[in-house]
C-alpha cells in the first residue's frame, strides 16, 4: 500500500506520528491522574485503578501500574508535562525520568531529556539512582521474578545485591568450567560450536580429503581415529539443539544448582487422553509428548476428572472441600478468581455458590474459586451466582447482573490546560533529540542533579 510513497515521506510520516503519539500519551496519563484522583474507577469487585485499567483498557497489570506511577508524577512537573505534550518527548523518556525526578531537578533532566536519545537518558538515570543510593540500603531492592514467554519458555529476572549476585555467577562458572574443560582451567570467552557427527567427515576449507584438517600451507592434515572417536563420543554430553550454545550449558548449570528433588516440590501435567495432549497445569502451557513421555517415567497417576460416581461429589456428606476437589478446581478455574474481571490467582477459596445452610451440596457444580476479596464481597452484599454452563454468574442484591464492571460517569468539561494539549499544533520533528554524536558526560549530570538537590533540601 506504500509502494508509490516516497522513503523521505515514509521516514517524515513516521517522526511527526511519533510525536502526535506522545501528545496523545501525554492526554491520556493527564486524564489518568485525574480520574484516578476522583476514585472514578471504584466499583463492584474492584480493588484499584489498575485492576481497573486492566480490566477496561485491556492492559496487563504490569503496565497499568507504570502508567498510573507516571501519571501520578506528571501532576508535579509541568515543564517536562509541556514538553511532553508538545510531543517533543517519547513516553520511554518520561517514564525513566519521573523515577528519580524532584522539583529541583526537573529542569536538568528535561535538559537531559530533549538532548539526547532514550539510551541516554537510561543510562543517566541507573547512573544517578545508583549515585544515590546507600551501599547499606542495597539489599533492600532484591527480588525476582519470572513469567512464561509465548512460546512456553519460563523468562527469568532477579536483581540481587553485588555480594550475592557475584556469588551465583561465581558458581555458574564454576559448573561451566567442570562441563566445558575440566576442574581449574578457565573457560572459554568465545562461543565456539561443537562438532556435529557431519563435521566429522566434511573437508575444511582449503583441504582435499574427508575428515581433513586444512594446515598452514594449505595441505589437509588427516584426523586421528581417536580423535574423531572422541569427537563422535562427545555429542551425548553436548547441550544438543542450541541457537547458542554457550547460552544453552549456561541454562543447564543454572539448574545443576538446583537442590535436589526430595518430592517436596509437584508439577502437575494433565494429560488428555481423548485428544492425546500434554500441558502444565497452573499455566496451561502446552508440552511435547517427549516431555511428557519422560515426565511419566517416575510420576504419579492420579485420575481428578471422571465421570458420575467420583470422589468430586460429595453431596451433604462433607461441608468443606477435599483436597482432590481443589485440585480440580484449580483446573476447571484454570488458578483463578472466577469473579468476572479478576485476575488474583493466590490465596483463593472454595465458595458454595448455594450455601450450605442452605441445602448446598459440596459438588463440582456448587462449588467456584474466588479470591479472599470476593469471596467477602458475595457474602457481605449479598451476591446471588450460579453456575451455568461451567461459567459463574453473578447478580447483585437489586438483581442486576454483573458482566463487566460499571460505566462510571465520564470527565465533565476537561480541564483548560488539557483542552489546550489535544488543540495544540506538534512539530513535525518535536520527538527527534538534538544529540550530535557526542559523549554523554555522566559526572557532569551527575554532579548538576546532587547540586540541585542539595540547594532543594537545604532551601
Amino acid at each position: 500500500m506504500f509502494d508509490s510513497t516516497e522513503t523521505e515521506e515514509l521516514k517524515s510520516e513516521l517522526v511527526n506520528l511519533a510525536g502526535r503519539f506522545a501528545s496523545a500519551q501525554c492526554r491520556f496519563l493527564l486524564l489518568l491522574a485525574e480520574f484516578d484522583r476522583r476514585g472514578g474507577w471504584a466499583g463492584d469487585g474492584i480493588r484499584s485503578c489498575g485492576h481497573w485499567l486492566s480490566w477496561r483498557l485491556g492492559m496487563s497489570y504490569r503496565t497499568s501500574r507504570d502508567q498510573l506511577r507516571v501519571a501520578r508524577a506528571l501532576v508535579g512537573l509541568p515543564l517536562v508535562t509541556e514538553a511532553f505534550s508538545a510531543g517533543r518527548l517519547s513516553y520511554a523518556k518520561v517514564r525513566a525520568i519521573t523515577r528519580i525526578i524532584t522539583p529541583s531537578t526537573e529542569r536538568i533532566l528535561l535538559d537531559l531529556a530533549l538532548a539526547g536519545t532514550a539510551s541516554h537518558v537510561e543510562r543517566a538515570v541507573r547512573a544517578i539512582r545508583r549515585a544515590g543510593t546507600p551501599a547499606a540500603a542495597s539489599t533492600a531492592e532484591r527480588a525476582a521474578s519470572w513469567r512464561w514467554d509465548e512460546d512456553g519458555y519460563l523468562i527469568l529476572r532477579a536483581k540481587l545485591p553485588p555480594d550475592d549476585g557475584a556469588r551465583l555467577v561465581a558458581a555458574l562458572e564454576a559448573q561451566l568450567s567442570s562441563e566445558l574443560v575440566g576442574p581449574g582451567l578457565p573457560i572459554p570467552e568465545q562461543r565456539q560450536a561443537e562438532p556435529t557427527p557431519a563435521d566429522l567427515t566434511r573437508p575444511v576449507s582449503g583441504s582435499s580429503a574427508p575428515g581433513g584438517t586444512a594446515a598452514p600451507g594449505g595441505s589437509a592434515e588427516p584426523l586421528s581415529d581417536t580423535r574423531s572417536g572422541e569427537l563422535a563420543a562427545g555429542q551425548e554430553h553436548a547441550p544438543g539443539a542450541a541457537h547458542d550454545r554457550l547460552a544453552a550449558r549456561r541454562a543447564d548449570a543454572l539448574l545443576e544448582l538446583l537442590a535436589p528433588d526430595n518430592g517436596q516440590h509437584e508439577i502437575v501435567v494433565l494429560l488428555d487422553v481423548t485428544h492425546d495432549e500434554a500441558t502444565l497445569d497452573r499455566e496451561r502451557l502446552p508440552i511435547a509428548r517427549a516431555t511428557a513421555e519422560r515426565l511419566a517415567c517416575d510420576s504419579r497417576v492420579r485420575g481428578l476428572i471422571t465421570k458420575d460416581g467420583n470422589p468430586l461429589y460429595l453431596g451433604r456428606s462433607h461441608r468443606l472441600a477435599t483436597n482432590t476437589q481443589l485440585r480440580a478446581l484449580l483446573i476447571r478455574d484454570q488458578h483463578r478468581c472466577q469473579f468476572p474481571g479478576c485476575e488474583r490467582k493466590r490465596f483463593l477459596h472454595a465458595h458454595h455458590v448455594t450455601h450450605w445452610l442452605l441445602g448446598g451440596r459440596t459438588d463440582m457444580d456448587n462449588l467456584v474459586l474466588l479470591c479472599g476479596f470476593h469471596h467477602r464481597l458475595l457474602h457481605d452484599q449479598h451476591y446471588r451466582g450460579e453456575l451455568r454452563d461451567g461459567q459463574f454468574q453473578l447478580r447483585r442484591a437489586d438483581g442486576t447482573e454483573v458482566t463487566a464492571q460499571h460505566r462510571p460517569q465520564g470527565l465533565r468539561a476537561a480541564t483548560t490546560r488539557t483542552d489546550l494539549l489535544v488543540e495544540r499544533h506538534i512539530s513535525k520533528n518535536a520527538i527527534t533529540p538534538s544529540w550530535t554524536g557526542e559523549r554523554l558526560d555522566l559526572d557532569a549530570l551527575l554532579a548538576a542533579v546532587f547540586s540541585a538537590s542539595a540547594k532543594e533540601t537545604v532551601g
